[in-house]
C-alpha cells in the first residue's frame, strides 16, 4: 500500500495535478492512488490521541512524476516531502480536499501497479 499526506491545496497544471506533501510510505512512479481519506483529530485531544479515520472518497490517480530536492525520482522513501504529479480524477480530489489544520489532514492511499 502507498500513502501520501497532502499538505497544500492541489494545483491543476495543464490537466495533471500537482500535490505537495509528505510520503507516509514509499511512493513509486506509475503507482495509483485509489482513496482520499480525511483523518480528524479530537478537538480537545492530547498528543497521545490518534487521529480518527473520517470520510473516504474513491479516486483514480496515477503517479506520473515525483520531484523533491530539485531532483526527479522513480521512487521516494517514506518520511520525505515531495511534489507528486498525478493524472486522473483530479477534479474529485480538488472538490473533496480539506486544508490541513490542527483538526484534520487528507491522505491519499493506493497501490503499486
Amino acid at each position: 500500500m502507498m500513502e501520501f499526506s497532502v499538505i497544500l491545496e492541489p494545483e491543476n497544471i495543464g490537466g495533471d495535478w500537482l500535490l505537495k506533501g509528505r510520503c507516509i510510505t514509499d511512493l513509486f512512479v506509475n503507482g495509483r492512488f485509489t482513496e482520499l481519506v480525511r483523518f480528524d483529530f479530537p478537538e480537545n485531544g492530547t498528543q497521545e490521541n490518534l487521529p480518527i479515520e473520517g470520510e473516504t472518497w474513491e479516486v483514480d490517480l496515477k503517479i506520473e512524476k515525483i520531484s523533491a530536492y530539485q531532483h526527479e525520482f522513480e521512487k521516494i522513501n517514506a518520511g520525505m516531502t515531495a511534489a507528486v504529479t498525478v493524472s486522473g480524477d483530479g477534479e474529485k480530489l480538488a472538490s473533496n480536499w480539506l486544508a490541513p489544520s490542527k483538526l484534520n489532514v487528507c491522505v491519499l492511499r493506493g497501490r503499486m501497479d
